[in-house]
């Protein structure tokens, strides 16, 4: 039997290096936070777009009431006379050119209205009783008249208050039981109202007075001459187109 060798020991291990001992008891470095994306920066608002009257009138937004150059048109219209009981039709016809942008405008009118009075008196006659008696006349007026008409730009583009006035020769022909006599005299003319645009042109709605007196022959009981009175208040619509 062979005799038994001693085991071999183990010889004793180095200590690791101070280093490596601290590198394996630090902790792990922690993982970096990720970096948050910056956010988007908002797209600017667009200013609203302000445009002056002139400027929205030039892009065709608005339609204008104001005249670039020679304006012809047509109107009627209803009124009242100053003397007679009848409603007093009438017509016109208008030439308008601008003199200062926006402010003033002169005009030429050719029109027509007719006064008339109708009245009826019963009177007694001997011998025959009450008879009735129609009293009736009629007056046709062409006036001629030139105008200054000033307007008022500044509340808006469409509608422009106006107003003006005027002189003119009246032409004046009266027809009663007696024939028919003719004459002319020298009037005033007077008007306010509004240009409202349309598109094709605009519409003019007019408040007109005229002032005219006429001598027909008439006298009164002593003797004098009687002029009678061409005076008419009158509500009136016109279309007038620029050139």
């Amino acid at each position: 039997k062979p005799p038994e060798l001693p085991l071999p020991q183990a010889l004793p291990q180095a200590p690791p290096p101070p280093l490596i001992v601290a590198l394996a008891e630090a902790p792990p470095e922690p993982e970096p936070e990720p970096t948050p994306e910056p956010a988007p920066e908002p797209e600017p608002t667009p200013e609203p777009l302000v445009l002056t009257s002139a400027e929205a009138v030039e892009m065709g937004l608005i339609a204008d009431a104001s005249l670039d150059g020679l304006g012809l048109g047509a109107g009627m219209g209803l009124g009242l006379p100053g003397q007679g009981n009848a409603i007093t039709p009438s017509l016109s016809l208008t030439a308008r050119l601008p003199v200062v942008d926006d402010l003033l405008d002169v005009s030429t009118t050719l029109s027509w209205y007719r006064l008339a009075y109708n009245h009826e008196e019963r009177v007694v006659v001997p011998f025959l009783g009450p008879v009735a008696m129609d009293t009736s006349r009629s007056t046709a007026v062409v006036p001629l008249t030139a105008d200054a008409t000033f307007r008022f730009p500044h509340i808006t583009r469409e509608l422009m208050p106006v107003a003006g006035a005027g002189l003119g020769v009246y032409l004046a022909r009266r027809s009663d039981d007696g024939g028919t006599q003719g004459g002319s005299a020298i009037g005033l003319h007077a008007f306010a109202g509004a240009d409202l645009a349309i598109g094709l042109g605009f519409l003019a709605p007019r408040l007109n007075y005229h002032l005219a007196r006429r001598d027909f022959g008439n006298v009164d009981a002593t003797d004098t001459t009687v002029r009678e009175s061409l005076d008419t208040t009158q509500l009136s619509i016109s279309w007038l187109y620029a050139l």
